[in-house]
């Protein structure tokens, strides 16, 4: 056991680039339990979420969408390696997508099909990880590469995240991260991705009622902070977790998600704040809880109470909780 893991890591990178980084594999092959070599793979996811349970569990790699390939050796002893960790009952969580665009860049449509391809055959999560492109490329294609794939990879069923392998020039192992030069003025990819993230793909809505009190608009998944002026003053500011298509009416001074009359009133969290354990009582019976962080990430997913919340880090925190009469969302606070 190793103290202070447990609860301050997010996401694991437990395996990285073990396609082509064997030597482990090579040295165990044939030994007691490990014909192999490759069974200590799913091991060391065993031995990571006993470690911090709270915590994703991902395998890492860059010969797909990094060296622009859709088939191949490489490609399929990545998705073989995957298998194997599936059947030996490894809890992965996720396989990252190492984006490390060289002066040719892979192609979107392969993009695509590889994201496809890894979806159809495990139905894991993925997530681009390592993003940059060649120093030698030009600016207005870094800038064009990186709109297409970014709007390839958000717009997946698969994807739930985007990571770039630095963002600044001068903390970069090319010297050549995507977004802003030495003296921190931003690149064109860097105006691309800003375009994208806190404009095009970013929800800033309002509006008013009609005549039965009702208004509606479409939005992007996520958190987002409600104000509703219903007049005379009584102006309610709330914050909702949009994952899908909704209708939320005024309960007292939450919003509610319903099918019905549930009001947030009839459902209470306890202890708040917790540090251990966080009881739900509900008059109707719930049939799912998931608990967002103040990021709107996803951290727990329970189909009933109690939460086990002991991994969670300290902080804020969402809970969705959904009835069969319709789905109310409370916070509360994580102690040590």
């Amino acid at each position: 056991h190793f103290p202070g893991i447990e609860g301050n890591i997010e996401d694991w990178d437990v395996l990285n680039e073990i396609t082509t980084n064997r030597d482990l594999e090579f040295a165990l092959a044939g030994k007691p339990g490990y014909p192999t070599g490759r069974e200590i793979y799913a091991e060391t996811f065993q031995k990571m979420a006993e470690e911090d349970p709270g915590a994703g569990l991902w395998i890492n790699d860059y010969i797909t969408i990094g060296q622009g390939n859709t088939d191949g050796e490489l490609y399929d002893r990545l998705k073989q390696f995957i298998q194997e960790l599936l059947d030996a009952g490894a809890p992965l969580d996720g396989i990252g997508f190492q984006g490390h665009i060289g002066l040719f860049p892979t192609s979107i449509y392969d993009v695509q099909a590889v994201l496809d391809d890894f979806h159809t055959s495990f139905g894991k999560k993925a997530r681009i990880t390592e993003y940059d492109t060649d120093p030698a490329m030009d600016d207005s294609l870094a800038a064009t590469y990186l709109r297409d794939f970014m709007t390839m990879v958000f717009s997946h069923p698969s994807t739930d995240g985007f990571l770039m392998w630095g963002f600044w020039d001068g903390a970069h192992w090319h010297n050549n991260a995507p977004l802003f030069n030495q003296d921190w003025s931003l690149k064109p990819a860097g105006q691309t991705f800003l375009d994208l993230v806190f404009n095009e793909w970013w929800t800033n809505e309002n509006g008013i009622t009609n005549a039965n009190g009702k208004w509606s608009t479409d939005g992007f998944k996520g958190r987002y902070k409600v104000i509703v002026d219903c007049g005379n003053g009584n102006i309610l500011t709330d914050t909702i977790q949009l994952t899908e298509d909704m209708t939320f009416v005024k309960s007292g001074d939450e919003l509610v998600k319903t099918s019905e009359n549930l009001h947030a009133r009839e459902i209470s969290l306890f202890p708040n704040p917790a540090s251990h354990t966080l009881n739900i009582t509900s008059p109707y019976p719930i049939t799912s809880v998931r608990v967002f962080n103040s990021r709107g990430q996803l951290v727990l997913e329970r189909g009933e109470a109690p939460l086990p919340i002991r991994a969670l880090p300290p902080g804020r925190y969402t809970v969705e909780i959904r009835t069969t009469h319709g789905q109310v969302l409370k916070d509360f606070v994580k102690m040590d």
